[in-house]
């Protein structure tokens, strides 16, 4: 299935053997119709179907000509990082990010470590060179490991991880020792199973009776959530919010989404500090973000990016610990200028996406957003606003109408 998000599907339906190959295919037009270096380096999350997806694209690509580097099981984040680093022409992660484990698909990076689309290349005839060789490339991780820990500055904060069932509990294990774990099954039948950035509630429950802070990422890593040692739950727009106040001055801006809280864009506003909405999707943010020349910007679910191209899990929760060890202030503190606002979701599967309309509007001083998700087949709904019973309201009128 081709959404916004690259390719990605349920493995033998959606997802089989014809659109890996026509996948594979893009790949090749992409490197030698550009005229590139035939080199990709290529990771994988931990699904049971990771391993048999990454040997048939192998295959298509070494037969073409193209040098492979293997990284194994590994996040998002990581990927990206080495392609840029060790200047391959394509980074390559084999995930499906949040979505349940019978799910999985593709990410694609550029040289500069920057998010492509694949699946809009066109698929040209071209003339291949001997250039295959296949490279274990393992040892390139503990690159991006060194870089991270020196990042972290010396603390005594105790924390909870939950990984999701995914590729961050080998990640988070090196990073954070003798930090409790939890949602660490890697056998890759539950990855995102009742855990995970998409499910909070055992995080927040063990958060408050050890009263710690937690980290819930998604199971490619590139996403993060907050709890505070109270189990109030600090999203991507607070996440954000925070790295603003120790990051921003007045006259800069942020990036957004649509979806992003009017809470945010309020409590920004009365730092000086401006809010640009873009379209959903971490793509559409990182590209806006190089767009704007800004340093900050970032999803509700948790992909931030801070002078990054790509959103990187435990680089803000390195980046959120300094910021908690610098300045001896709780997540409750640091939040202490954010606006609170009220909103109420609601997902609907339908028959067909694409006639679904899609619209955003303010209706008396109460935010509406409807779109069609970029990574589920999945109709998203969104109100908010300062007043509960008008957004309670709104939210009805809203639903009753798209169910009928």
């Amino acid at each position: 299935m081709y959404l916004k998000y690259n390719l990605r599907g349920v493995v033998g339906k959606d997802l089989n053997e014809k659109e890996i190959r026509r996948f594979a295919k893009n790949i090749v037009s992409y490197i030698y119709v550009n005229k590139h270096k035939p080199c990709v380096v290529i990771g994988k999350d931990n699904r049971v179907t990771s391993d048999y997806i990454l040997n048939f694209l192998n295959s298509i690509l070494l037969k073409s000509g193209i040098e492979v580097s293997v990284l194994g099981t590994t996040s998002t984040p990581e990927v990206a990082y080495l392609t840029k680093k060790f200047k391959y022409t394509l980074g390559i992660m084999i995930t499906a990010s949040h979505n349940s484990y019978e799910y999985n698909g593709f990410k694609c990076f550029n040289v500069l470590g920057e998010m492509v689309d694949i699946d809009k290349q066109v698929i040209r005839k071209v003339r291949l060179v001997n250039y295959k060789k296949l490279i274990d490339a393992k040892t390139f991780k503990e690159v991006y490991l060194r870089e991270l820990k020196n990042k972290l500055n010396p603390n005594n904060i105790k924390c909870i991880f939950d990984c999701a069932n995914g590729t961050m509990v080998d990640i988070v294990r090196k990073i954070f020792p003798r930090n409790q774990i939890i949602g660490n099954n890697t056998s890759g039948e539950d990855i995102n199973q009742s855990c995970g950035s998409q499910c909070l509630d055992r995080l927040i429950n063990m958060c408050k009776k050890y009263k710690k802070i937690g980290f819930a990422f998604d199971g490619d890593g590139d996403r993060v959530i907050a709890i505070d040692e109270n189990g109030s739950v600090v999203d991507g727009d607070k996440i954000i919010y925070i790295l603003a106040t120790q990051k921003l001055g007045f006259g800069d801006k942020v990036v957004g989404t649509q979806i992003s809280s009017l809470g945010l864009e309020i409590s920004l506003r009365r730092l000086g500090v401006s809010l640009i909405r873009e379209r959903v999707g971490a793509k559409y943010v990182a590209r806006r973000i190089k767009k704007e020349n800004v340093i900050l910007g970032g999803e509700t679910c948790g992909h931030i990016f801070l002078s990054s191209a790509i959103s990187d899990g435990v680089a803000i929760v390195i980046e959120l610990l300094n910021i908690l060890n610098r300045t001896g202030l709780t997540f409750e503190k640091l939040l202490s200028g954010y606006k609170q606002t009220f909103k109420l979701t609601k997902d609907f599967k339908v028959d067909n996406l694409i006639e679904c309309d899609e619209y955003e509007k303010i209706d008396n001083n109460v935010r509406v957003v409807v779109r069609r998700s970029g990574t589920e087949d999945v109709v998203r709904v969104f109100v908010e606003g300062e007043n509960i019973d008008a957004v309670k309201l709104k939210f009805e009128e809203v639903v009753k109408s798209i169910a009928s």
